[in-house]
């Protein structure tokens, strides 16, 4: 299968999912607004994502490298 024939394949299905996430934005009701100080900070929040990918790289590359073939 090439590209193309995939990209035909999951048109449709990204086509229905967009609709639904359109019909749910207009059937929502007011997004609530935090407070100033919630004491999240976006940058913590995604340094912490980060070191998290990272580490899960490191992990599976030394699996790989102690069994190989898994």
């Amino acid at each position: 299968m090439n590209h193309l024939e995939r990209v035909r394949d999951i048109l449709p299905i990204l086509a229905a999912l967009y609709a639904m996430v359109m019909v749910a934005n207009i059937h929502a009701g007011p997004r609530l607004m935090l407070p100033a100080s919630t004491g999240i900070d976006a940058e913590r929040v995604v340094a912490g994502l980060k070191w998290h990918m990272l580490e899960v790289g490191r992990n599976e590359q030394n699996e790989a490298l102690l069994f190989p073939g898994n």
